[in-house]
């Protein structure tokens, strides 16, 4: 029971450090391909209307770069914890 407990966690820890990984490096693409102007840093104004200027190829090719690390970190998570049912130590009620 142990072995599962430590399994589980392990996955979650992995599966948000991935995710998190993931995040970084599609930001990074992102500044690379749309870079924020130095002024942009100090209004709020000014950062809408970058984002309000992304090319379409932008958008196009970042959006499925947002869905990838739900999807690797689930993966991830699922294969680590031997995708453990939730509530799985539970009988339901009256057991």
């Amino acid at each position: 029971m142990a072995k599962k407990a430590w399994l589980a966690i392990a996955g979650v820890v992995a599966g948000a450090s991935s995710a998190f990984a993931l995040v970084i490096l599609v930001e990074f693409y992102s500044d690379k391909v749309h870079p924020l102007p130095p002024e942009s840093a100090q209004s709020v104004e000014a950062v809408c209307a970058h984002v309000a200027a992304y090319p379409a190829w932008v958008l196009a090719t970042v959006v499925p770069m947002w869905a990838a690390p739900a999807f690797v970190a689930a993966w991830v998570a699922g294969t680590l914890g031997w995708r453990i049912p939730a509530g799985s130590h539970h009988q339901g009620p009256g057991a």
